[in-house]
């Protein structure tokens, strides 16, 4: 489901701040093939108080960090809303309405 995306190497990458990272573990691949590179230096602009619109269907409740990484490797992924730490998910739009009990992390890429 995820492409064969490997979370831990994306923290890694992350919190190393390298300029790229690639979907998939296998180094064989070459760069033509199927998921484009991508990049690893996002910010996140947090907005307590705000849920976002348009929640990404097909996806579980995930962990803050864990959500962070799947929303940048997903091009319509434009924010993500969490109830708390271990409760978010991700929306396919970067405005919301106000409302207390959540924070919303808008990418900027």
């Amino acid at each position: 489901s995820d492409g064969g995306w490997d979370l831990s190497t994306a923290r890694d990458c992350i919190k190393k701040k390298c300029p790229e990272y690639t979907t998939g573990t296998d180094s064989t691949e070459s760069t033509e093939s199927f998921g484009p590179v991508k990049s690893c230096n996002c910010k996140w602009i947090t907005k307590e108080g705000m849920k976002m619109k348009k929640k990404m269907k097909d996806l579980p409740i995930m962990e803050m960090e864990d959500a962070k990484i799947e929303c940048e490797t997903k091009r319509e992924c434009k924010a993500i809303t969490c109830r708390s730490e271990k409760v978010c998910w991700l929306n396919a739009k970067s405005v919301g309405k106000s409302d207390p009990r959540f924070t919303a992390l808008v990418k900027e890429c």
